[in-house]
């Protein structure tokens, strides 16, 4: 589980540098940053799902 949690963020930095170009141009800046935002909830929303199952052995 650690190695899982310890690569989110290569992962999702990797995802923001290929995708971000193309995302800015095909959006304006306003949905851009919510989109941003929804990605950022979901990712913490994630490690925290992870970090409970592996304290509580599910």
């Amino acid at each position: 589980m650690t190695g899982r949690i310890g690569a989110l963020p290569l992962i999702s930095f990797v995802l923001v540098v290929l995708i971000a170009p193309f995302a800015a141009d095909r959006l304006d800046a306003r949905n851009t940053a919510v989109l941003s935002g929804c990605f950022g909830v979901a990712g913490l929303a994630l490690v925290f799902g992870l970090a409970y199952m592996s304290l509580t052995g599910l």
